[in-house]
């Protein structure tokens, strides 16, 4: 959720973030296998904005916005947080069903700007300096596309299992557990925890309405000292 991956992009760049010891491990029935649907669910006409609050602090708004062929997303802190840092991260991702096709995105931070681009063709995948493949033949995908592959994968009894990320030329792997059913504040959910694999390990936590749209309401994004929230403020279809 590149709306929602600037808070782990965030996390993951954090200096003070520096772990003291493992997350916990994620309890597997079985041996995790990786996570394929028929397509990414991703609705032409959605939109969804989320409060990104750390500390108990709203610290700016992120949108995601889904048309035919595209995923578009921008993150931006409020006016009182870009007084001590600001932060823009804009990311946009081409789909075809299953997959990502390619992502560009824009980071700036603090008046200092960064450009991207990524092209996906199976399982390999090329940047401006770097070419390479998914590691067994997996696809890659962007946060928008990993977010798209979830909501497709999950229900009740779905199989815990992986699936990979590419930033910035880097391959990730993303280890998600079977979804557990609960109440999220007198709402049915979908409760699905992850763990982001890379130098840094992150833990990542998403709501899903239990409903058809398989809307998602909450993230949660931790590791050691740092803890980010995104929580669904509006949406439209």
């Amino acid at each position: 959720m590149r709306a929602l991956l600037i808070p782990i992009v965030l996390a993951a760049c954090e200096p003070t973030l520096h772990q003291k010891q493992s997350l916990p491990e994620l309890v597997r029935a079985q041996p995790l296998t990786s996570i394929r649907v028929p397509a990414v669910m991703m609705l032409p006409g959605e939109t969804m904005t989320w409060n990104v609050i750390a500390k108990g602090f709203t610290i700016g708004r992120a949108e995601l916005v889904v048309d035919d062929r595209e995923i578009r997303s921008r993150f931006e802190t409020s006016k009182l947080v870009s007084t001590f840092a600001r932060v823009r991260h804009e990311l946009v991702t081409v789909i075809d069903r299953g997959s990502a096709r390619s992502a560009s995105e824009v980071v700036e931070i603090d008046g200092e700007t960064s450009r991207s681009q990524v092209q996906f063709v199976g399982s390999r995948y090329s940047t401006a300096d770097r070419v390479g493949t998914v590691p067994d033949g997996n696809l890659g995908h962007t946060l928008h596309s990993a977010l798209g592959v979830i909501r497709a994968w999950v229900h009740p009894d779905a199989h815990a299992g992986f699936l990979y990320v590419v930033h910035d030329g880097d391959v990730f792997r993303i280890d998600v557990a079977r979804p557990i059913v609960e109440d999220l504040r007198g709402t049915k959910a979908l409760r699905i925890d992850c763990r982001l694999r890379g130098d840094v390990q992150v833990s990542v936590t998403i709501w899903l309405r239990a409903s058809d749209d398989r809307m998602p309401l909450r993230l949660e994004v931790g590791g050691d000292d740092v803890h980010l929230t995104a929580e669904l403020l509006e949406t439209e279809t």
